[in-house]
């Protein structure tokens, strides 16, 4: 029987090889206003598509919002703090001396 390590290799090499696979796919594959023109056309790229559809892949990270893809950021977004902001400020207006202190002399 395969121990636990065994069964996590493979099912993390099938999800390397399936993603790159879906990389490859998707490198190669028209945007999507060209695939809709060409898609009569290629019949090549049907079986990549029928690969892929049984997987649902999550919204694209670029397009959601963090607000939209959780409520742990509602919970948890960052404060508008004027204290930090005050010393933030003066942090910066003394940066250059606590770096490099005068001489003392």
């Amino acid at each position: 029987e395969a121990t636990y390590f065994a069964r996590r290799a493979q099912r993390l090499a099938r999800e390397r090889a399936r993603t790159a696979a879906r990389n490859a796919a998707e490198s190669t594959t028209p945007p999507p206003e060209a695939a809709d023109e060409t898609a009569g056309s290629s019949p090549a790229a049907a079986p990549a598509e029928t690969d892929a559809a049984p997987h649902s892949d999550p919204a694209p990270r670029g397009r959601v919002t963090p607000a939209e893809a959780s409520r742990w950021w509602e919970r948890n977004k960052p404060t508008d703090s004027a204290l930090e902001k005050a010393i933030l400020r003066a942090l910066h207006e003394h940066l250059d001396e606590l770096l490099q202190p005068p001489p003392p002399f």
